[in-house]
């Protein structure tokens, strides 16, 4: 196997790397950094945007479980009885125990709140009665015990045929005083994931913050928000005695005039839309949850209502649903980066769906369709190599003749180069052509919610990695019965392909089963297709 070759395909698996985890990891900012971006908070002793749970402490409604819960045909809500969300289903995904994806788990704590939580300033509220409006639609009315003269509803209204859900919150200052406060909505709570069945490991691993501010929509800016966590050296350090232990804290973040927020995992969102730009808070716990809020300032004077409204979206990270919603929102799939390629490659991957009803050999059909369109690229690409074995020999008895000249020994290349019409790069250019179309495809199958549950003989789920280990194990013999066919005189190249063969083995191990199988298709269709030039080449 060619050097350039090698050196492509160990690029190639970087970057792939890279990218993978670049799209998952949480954004974490230096000190520094995050200093400039966030706006300075209050300290503990008078936080008036992080109040303290206390669902445990609350005497809850007396309302039966078929009146907290209310669905449409894609959506199903059930609250618990301080009116707050006990529970999300989407009933048209389903996990692999046939149950739909639940996307508002329980608190993993005590101390921890339920999505949809309602604080005035730093109290909690006190639910006071119950409505069901309609069959999509249910009112909380709630009281805070030291403000008697705030009286509060809360109104869910599921919206048919949607993920989506509108939250609307008023508050009426019925007292003879001014009412000034903060109401702030908290929603805390990972989105879980098929593979995820530990709800701690899923809110640290898995669940990462974006927003998107107001002054940034007109060049649909989406910024991550993360919070800064003390690095092993520091760690070190303070082990040693150098340096005195970090104390935990809660790490808050704060934004103003902000648009939406989003808490996000691999194929799933939670989106919080003000119905106009609103401060919003970002808290990490010291025991490590996450949870993101919405805050509206309240200054009411006696008899006043203010109406705040939000809506909710629950769902797939889906990119036409997304669009629907707002443009912007598009940056919070995994198609916002290469998108023209990822789209187009999205797309026939629907439309090959429709024609034959399995992702699986959708997928292949597709990677023929791609292999057909880049046969010229990889027809050039095979025969410069073929052309740089041939010359082998001659390049070999250069470097030997001009071993201590190495000006002549370039000159001679070249003309030698010249003489069989062969250029050095002509195969390495080929192959940095296919990148964008690689990676293109990577992003897709890695993200394409549509792999979630689709089944392929004996592979149940190809967004999974292959349980049984067939595909990555197919995958690296073809890929050592390849670079077998590759023009390599040179013995330590042919190992190293070898080494490339069983290492590609084990990184392909945990990737998507419908990532694999593109890839071992890949590798076949490679196959036949040198075999054909080849024979092309000899005649």
């Amino acid at each position: 196997m060619e050097k350039r070759v090698i050196l492509a395909i160990t690029i190639s698996a970087a970057i792939l790397l890279g990218y993978n985890m670049m799209a998952y990891k949480k954004v974490e900012h230096s000190p520094q950094t995050l200093s400039q971006q966030v706006t300075a908070l209050p300290q503990p002793s008078s936080l008036s945007l992080v109040p303290k749970p206390t669902t445990d402490k609350r005497a809850g409604l007396n309302v039966s479980e078929e009146d907290l819960c209310f669905k449409t045909e894609v959506m199903s809500v059930k609250l618990n009885p301080w009116g707050e969300i006990a529970g999300l289903q989407l009933l048209k995904i389903i996990e692999h125990d046939k149950s739909p994806v639940e996307l508002a788990l329980p608190p993993v704590h005590t101390e921890a709140d339920y999505p949809l939580s309602v604080y005035l300033g730093t109290e909690s509220l006190t639910p006071k009665g119950f409505s069901c409006i309609d069959q999509y639609t249910r009112e909380i009315n709630y009281g805070v015990e030291t403000m008697p003269g705030a009286a509060i509803t809360k109104r869910y209204k599921l919206i048919p045929g949607t993920y989506l859900m509108e939250v609307e919150i008023s508050i009426k200052n019925l007292s003879d005083t001014t009412l000034k406060n903060d109401m702030i909505m908290f929603w805390e709570s990972p989105c879980k994931t098929a593979q995820e069945n530990d709800i701690k490991k899923a809110q640290l691993k898995h669940s990462h913050l974006t927003i998107l501010e107001q002054d940034a929509q007109v060049n649909g800016k989406v910024e991550k928000i993360g919070h800064h966590q003390a690095g092993a050296l520091q760690g070190i350090l303070s082990f040693l005695g150098f340096i005195s232990p970090a104390t935990p804290t809660d790490s808050v973040i704060k934004k103003k005039d902000v648009s939406w927020i989003a808490q996000s995992s691999q194929y799933f969102l939670n989106i919080l839309i003000p119905e106009k730009p609103s401060d919003v808070i970002f808290v990490k716990t010291m025991d490590d949850r996450m949870k993101l809020g919405c805050s509206t300032p309240i200054a009411l004077s006696p008899g006043e209502e203010k109406i705040i409204k939000t809506r909710v979206y629950a769902g797939p990270r889906d990119y036409t649903v997304l669009k629907s919603l707002s443009g912007e929102m598009t940056n919070l799939t995994a198609f916002s980066g290469w998108n023209s390629l990822t789209l187009i490659v999205l797309w026939l991957l629907h439309m090959l769906y429709k024609i034959t009803h399995n992702y699986g050999i959708s997928i292949i059909i597709l990677t023929l369709i791609i292999k057909i369109i880049l046969h010229p690229l990889t027809k050039k690409n095979f025969t410069t190599m073929k052309a740089m074995q041939n010359i082998q020999p001659h390049i070999i008895e250069l470097k030997e003749k001009h071993k201590h000249d190495a000006e002549t020994m370039n000159k001679e290349m070249m003309e030698l180069y010249k003489r069989h019409k062969v250029n050095p790069m002509g195969g390495c250019l080929p192959l940095l052509l296919q990148m964008p179309v690689f990676i293109a495809l990577f992003t897709t199958l890695q993200n394409a919610i549509e792999l979630r549950g689709a089944n392929f003989l004996i592979w149940h789920d190809l967004a999974t990695k292959d349980p049984y280990y067939i595909l990555p194990v197919l995958m690296g013999v073809t890929m050592l019965i390849q670079q077998k066919m590759m023009p390599s005189p040179d013995p330590n190249q042919a190992k190293i392909g070898m080494f490339m063969s069983v290492l590609f083995i084990f990184m392909f191990m945990n990737f998507p089963a419908g990532l694999v199988l593109y890839w071992l298709t890949q590798n076949i269709l490679t196959i036949i297709e040198q075999i054909l030039i080849k024979r092309g080449i000899e005649k």
